[in-house]
C-alpha cells in the first residue's frame, strides 16, 4: 500500500504480484477491505466483519510469474528470495495496481478496552476447487476526515509585565497611535517572535512534538533569521532526528520541505538522506527516498550511502530515484 493511515474519504493504492510455484492456474485475485467489529465483556464475545472495499484482477496466462508449472520445475526451484525474483515482482506490482476507495460512512479504527474496530487490506489468489487459496493481509488504519488540518490556530498575546503601556495605545502591527488614534511614534508596539526565534533544533524538535502539522510548524520556524539560519545548515544527524519526529504521514514532505530551505548552503546529500531513512517509520522510507534523493547534489558518488539503509524490495524500488540523471 501507499500508506496504512488513511482517512475517510481517501483513496488507498495497492500494487501486488504473485508468484505461482503451483502446478494449477491462478483463476482471478482479489483486493479488498475488510472492517471487523468485536468486542469483549466478561466471557462474552462477539464479532461482526464485512468488506468495505473490493477490486478483482483476472488471472494473466502470460504473465510468468502467474502461470503454473510443472512438478518438476518446483522441485528445481532455488529456494530463498533473490535479486532476480525481486525484480520480476517489482515489474509485475507496476501493472497490478488496485484503487480502493474509504467510503465516508466507514467507521473509524478503534482500540477500546471492550471495543475494537480493524481495518485490513487483503491480496487473495483464487485457484481451483479443492486448493488452498493464498492470501496476505496488512493492517491499516482509518482517521476521521480532514477537517482544518492546514488552519493556523491563533493565541492569545501575552504583553511583559515589564511594559507599563495603556491598553489604548497598543497596536498590534502597523503604526502605533494615542487615544485619539492620531500617529505617535513614540509609543511601543506589542510584538509576538516567530516560533524559531532561538533559533535551536531542541526548540524545532519540542514544536514538533505538539504540533499536529509538522510542516506548517516548520515553516513557522523558518519566520526568524535565526530559525531560517538553522534549517539551511543542518547536518546529516539533525536532518535525521527532524524528519524521524514529523508525523509519519508527513515524513517524506518534510523530507523535501527541509532540503528546500538547505539549497542555499550547499544543498541536502545523500548522508542526509540516509539519516532521514533510518529515523523514519518503514512505510515511509521509499517515499522519503523518492521525494528527496533527486535533489541530493552527490547522488551519483554517494547513492551507495542510501541503498544501504534500505532492504533488498525498498532498494528495488527506489532504484530509479537514485540514479544519477
Amino acid at each position: 500500500t501507499d500508506r496504512t493511515m488513511v482517512h475517510r474519504g481517501d483513496t488507498l493504492s495497492v500494487a501486488f504480484c504473485c508468484k505461482n510455484d503451483s502446478t494449477t492456474n491462478i483463476d482471478y485475485t482479489d483486493v479488498a477491505m475488510l472492517e471487523v467489529i468485536s468486542w469483549t465483556a466478561g466471557n462474552h464475545a462477539a464479532h461482526a466483519a464485512k468488506t468495505i472495499a473490493t477490486n478483482r484482477f483476472m488471472g494473466n496466462p502470460e504473465d510468468k510469474l502467474m502461470k503454473q508449472h510443472s512438478s518438476r520445475d518446483i522441485a528445481e526451484t532455488t529456494q530463498g528470495a533473490s535479486k532476480e525474483i525481486f525484480e520480476n515482482l517489482n515489474d509485475s506490482a507496476r501493472n497490478n495496481t488496485s484503487k480502493l476507495i474509504v467510503q465516508g460512512q466507514v467507521v473509524e479504527s478503534y482500540a477500546g478496552s471492550i471495543i475494537q474496530v480493524q481495518h485490513t487490506v487483503t491480496v487473495r489468489s483464487k485457484t481451483a476447487c479443492c486448493i488452498t487459496d493464498p492470501e496476505v493481509g496488512i493492517k491499516v488504519f482509518i482517521m476521521a476526515n480532514r477537517t482544518g488540518e492546514d488552519e493556523f490556530i491563533p493565541t492569545a498575546v501575552a504583553i511583559p509585565n515589564a511594559m507599563d503601556i495603556p491598553m489604548d495605545s497598543v497596536v498590534m502591527g502597523g503604526v502605533p497611535a494615542n487615544a485619539e488614534g492620531e500617529e505617535d511614534d513614540d509609543l511601543p508596539m506589542a510584538f509576538v517572535a516567530p516560533g524559531g526565534a532561538d533559533g535551536s533544533i531542541a526548540r524545532l524538535a519540542e514544536e514538533l512534538s505538539r504540533s499536529f502539522n509538522s510542516q506548517q510548524a516548520i515553516q513557522k520556524f523558518s519566520l526568524s533569521p535565526a530559525g531560517l539560519q538553522t534549517l539551511s545548515t543542518l547536518d546529516p544527524q539533525s536532518y535525521g532526528m527532524i524528519v524521524g519526529k514529523a508525523r509519519m504521514l508527513e515524513q517524506p514532505k518534510v523530507g523535501a520541505q527541509l532540503a528546500s530551505f538547505m539549497k542555499s548552503q550547499g544543498g541536502v546529500t545523500c548522508a542526509h538522506l540516509a539519516a532521514g531513512v533510518k529515523a523514519v517509520s518503514s512505510v515511509s522510507r521509499v517515499g522519503l527516498v523518492k521525494a528527496v534523493a533527486p535533489e541530493c547534489s552527490d547522488r551519483q558518488a554517494n547513492a551507495g550511502l542510501v541503498a544501504e539503509e534500505l532492504s533488498t524490495f525498498d532498494a528495488m524500488m527506489c532504484e530509479a530515484a537514485l540514479s544519477a540523471k
